[in-house]
């Protein structure tokens, strides 16, 4: 697994789409904080909120819609939290408005939907079946114990019901949701599985992505926020 090389990815991506520091950052949705630490580190004033959030002072414990700010920030990031959230558009219309105007978004994005027979089929190849590994090996555990069969098809559709219900939004879905309040200045499809899988490299999976043997699993947006009319 190369979730290390994850964290380090996101950071990078982050920290070069975010205003100088010591520019104020919210992170919305944080986990377990290892983004917001770093950011934190690089000289930025942190507020990184997720309801399971852990303790310390950059830190709180509370939702997108319960946050209350002090003032405004200068930028926001979202990275694998959006596709969740209940109320999307309300979600994303709510970070916009905790913005100055002009305040940068970073967004890093899973898009389950894309995960199509072919995508499976290579995912499946490179998963270790003696070792417990993340959220795509406890799919293909769980698909295998319905004695579904074993054919790439079968664990596309699985994993794509799986999905559809915990309600994760779609790729498309939050990106437009992003385009409705933010102008874009980038976007890119973003490689999702290597984490999960044996002895593949980022750069191996945008290989297979760009030569069109597999979907991109993910993307990252970095948008800024449009001004009141």
């Amino acid at each position: 697994m190369h979730h290390d090389a994850w964290d380090l990815d996101v950071a990078d991506l982050v920290l070069r789409a975010l205003p100088s520091a010591p520019a104020r950052v919210l992170e919305v949705g944080c986990g377990e904080g290892r983004l917001a630490r770093t950011i934190s580190t690089a000289g930025y004033r942190v507020v990184a909120i997720d309801p399971e959030a852990p303790e310390g002072a950059i830190f709180e414990r509370v939702t997108i819609e319960e946050f209350v700010a002090s003032e405004p920030f200068d930028a926001a990031v979202a990275t694998v939290s959006l596709h969740h959230i209940g109320d999307l558009a309300a979600a994303v219309a709510r970070i916009a408005g905790l913005l100055v105007a002009r305040g940068t978004f970073v967004v890093v994005e899973l898009a389950s939907d894309h995960f199509d027979e072919a995508t499976a089929a290579w995912a499946l190849e490179h998963l270790n079946f003696e070792k417990e590994h993340g959220w795509l090996a406890r799919r293909r555990d769980e698909w295998r114990a319905q004695d579904d069969g074993d054919d790439a098809s079968g664990f596309s559709e699985y994993v794509l019901r799986w999905a559809a219900s915990n309600n994760f939004h779609s790729g498309a879905a939050m990106l437009e949701v992003c385009r409705r309040h933010f102008d874009e200045m980038e976007f890119e499809v973003w490689p999702y599985l290597y984490p999960e899988l044996e002895g593949v490299t980022r750069t191996q999976e945008i290989a297979e992505i760009e030569a069109g043997r597999i979907r991109a699993m993910g993307f990252s947006f970095v948008g800024s926020a449009r001004s009141a009319p």
